[in-house]
């Protein structure tokens, strides 16, 4: 009698947390499906770029003006960008009359660039036309390419579970072995048999390379006969995982006609409960076929997938363990046959990324040239502006000496040993500064003092535990004493990355600048929104670029992303943080 009370009481416990796992599913599904069409990036680091390319060709014609041009750049107020919807469907060849709606009294247009996407076989080009006859490339079918990543602020790199190893422990594969059954056997629960230590999944979502279906793995197909194959295959465990108690739980979500399809494959008990559908395949790494009407999908679709762990018995020896990866989604998009070819562009620009001055009318004309077959929609422009209707500022007064304190400090305000050079417009070093420890207070004996003006900063890390190597800083603006300057941090690894560390220069005014490191792993990432106090990723990773264990890579910082540093600490067992992979080679 108290065996059978025992179960019963036991079964209610599995029960509730059943019901538990289940509501934060559910919870999980509707915040996706409240931001399934996430909102189009503002274009400001785009035309940023393309303001500080002007600022530095504009400069050239002002070096003798004794910083004048240095305090437009400071102020802002001499160059601004614009956004402006258009909505334009072109099927043809023909012009269109360009208006600009917000402008200043009197203006220069020194910037213009389009996004939107095009459809078919063909070539096609698009010019700015002036009152005067006057015509510049804004972009042609050759200038649709990837977005280039121009900056990002926290990274982390990925390496195959079969490439870890650590190169501290010299032992064989026996003993290697038998310290991890060792090492498995201490964290199991003595009654139970259940792992005790913290278990995560990364759900990696990806389209499915190397197959026949979806050829370019871009996501789209036709709605005739196309297929689009979806893949988790390469799911991080932070654990030895018994891949035999997987499941992924997909959702097939249709912007059309909102209706949500889930379709679970793996184990049978870990669909059945958790997914609440039959398994369609015995594994949990089978790849997803979807194609227009099957699981519900139409032309625009967004499919979910999250790698769930089940282990439960109800028996003489009861227990009950989940693991909840992170939920990853995906476009998905069927187009008719005669448009099966569509690409999408966002701020592209050629001739009319700089245009020359005396652009100073609202009323241009777009010229489209089109081959039969091809159509172009245009959803919205981004323009700069120079402002003539500012007054010059006074110029800067020469020869004027600034403290700066450049102490490079980590997300707990310990600073990190380092040594900063600083070298003036002519290339001339003006000052060296060594924090050789590691300390919270910064002294007298940190400060440096040079001339107030534009300097080109170089950071050399002399702490091997720091993961960057150098940073080369470009047209730093001092101009005024301040204790502020780049932060670094490593960042504890997690799962299967091997390094991850952020980069925090929201406190220095300047261009761009160039990260130096040696590669542990061979994918890289960022995260575009992080919260360097409380590390902390508000946003989603994304793949960089490839790279190769051991070998040196660069690349390319600037200010504008650490301004949009406001995101959630990618937590797997939250199931909250989301890991992008879309478009990259297995």
């Amino acid at each position: 009698m108290k065996n059978k009370q025992a179960r019963q009481k036991t079964v209610h416990v599995l029960n509730s947390e059943i019901h538990s796992i289940k509501a934060e599913l559910h919870k999980t599904d509707h915040e996706i499906r409240q931001h399934i069409k996430p909102d189009k990036p503002r274009h400001a680091v785009h035309v940023g770029i393309m303001l500080a390319v002007l600022f530095i060709l504009l400069g050239l014609g002002a070096l003798f003006f004794q910083g004048s041009m240095t305090g437009w750049i400071v102020s802002g107020e001499q160059y601004t960008s614009h956004s402006q919807e258009l909505g334009w469907n072109i099927t043809g060849s023909q012009e269109r009359t360009l208006l600009l709606e917000e402008h200043p009294e009197l203006f220069n247009l020194r910037t213009l660039e389009l996004s939107g996407h095009a459809k078919g076989e063909g070539r096609f080009t698009i010019y700015l036309e002036d009152t005067l006859g006057r015509r510049y490339l804004v972009m042609d079918q050759e200038t649709i390419t990837t977005e280039g990543l121009a900056s990002a602020t926290a990274y982390l790199v990925n390496v195959p579970e079969n490439e870890i190893v650590d190169e501290s422990v010299e032992q064989t594969p026996e003993e290697t072995a038998e310290e991890k059954d060792k090492e498995d056997k201490e964290d199991k629960d003595e009654e139970t048999g259940i792992d005790t230590v913290e278990r995560t999944i990364m759900t990696v979502l990806e389209y499915n390379a190397g197959t026949q279906w979806d050829p370019d793995d871009d996501g789209v197909e036709s709605v005739e006969d196309g297929v689009v194959d979806l893949t988790v295959a390469q799911s991080g465990f932070s654990w030895a995982v018994d891949e035999s108690k997987l499941c992924t739980k997909w959702t097939v979500s249709s912007v059309e006609s909102g209706i949500d399809t889930t379709v679970c494959n793996g184990a049978v008990d870990c669909c059945s409960l958790l997914a609440e559908v039959a398994p369609e395949a015995g594994s949990w790494d089978e790849p997803l076929y979807v194609f227009h009407g099957k699981y519900g999908a139409t032309e625009e679709n967004v499919v979910r997938a999250r790698v769930i762990f089940l282990n439960q018995s109800i028996g003489e020896e009861t227990y009950f363990e989940s693991t909840l990866g992170t939920e990853e989604s995906i476009d998905v998009r069927f187009v008719e046959t005669s448009a099966s070819t569509v690409s999408e562009f966002a701020d592209v620009c050629v001739e009319s990324c700089i245009l020359p001055a005396g652009l100073n009318t609202t009323d241009y004309t777009l010229v489209f040239d089109l081959d039969e077959g091809v159509e172009l929609f245009i959803e919205s422009m981004t323009y700069a502006l120079e402002n003539l209707s500012v007054a010059e500022e006074p110029a800067v007064e020469e020869n004027v000496t600034v403290d700066v304190t450049p102490a490079i400090k980590d997300s707990r305000g310990t600073t990190v040993p380092a040594v900063i050079e600083f070298y003036d417009e002519t290339g001339e070093l003006k000052s060296v500064k060594e924090i050789k420890d590691r300390k919270e207070e910064i002294g007298e004996e940190d400060k440096v003092s040079i001339t107030r003006g534009n300097y080109k900063v170089k950071i050399r890390f002399t702490d091997k535990t720091t993961p960057v190597e150098s940073i080369e800083f470009n047209d730093v603006s001092v101009s005024e004493n301040t204790t502020e300057f780049v932060n670094v941090d490593d960042v504890a690894e997690f799962g299967e990355f091997v390094e991850v560390y952020a980069i925090d220069p929201t406190a220095m005014n300047f261009t761009n600048a160039t990260v130096t490191m040696t590669a542990k792993g061979n994918s890289l990432y960022k995260c575009k929104e992080w919260d360097f106090a409380a590390q902390e990723c508000h946003g989603t990773w994304t793949k960089l670029m490839d790279i190769t264990p051991g070998q040196e890579y660069t690349f390319v910082l600037t200010p504008e992303d650490p301004a949009y540093a406001e995101t959630l600490q990618p937590n797997a067992t939250e199931g909250i943080d989301t890991f992008i992979n879309q478009n990259q080679p297995n």
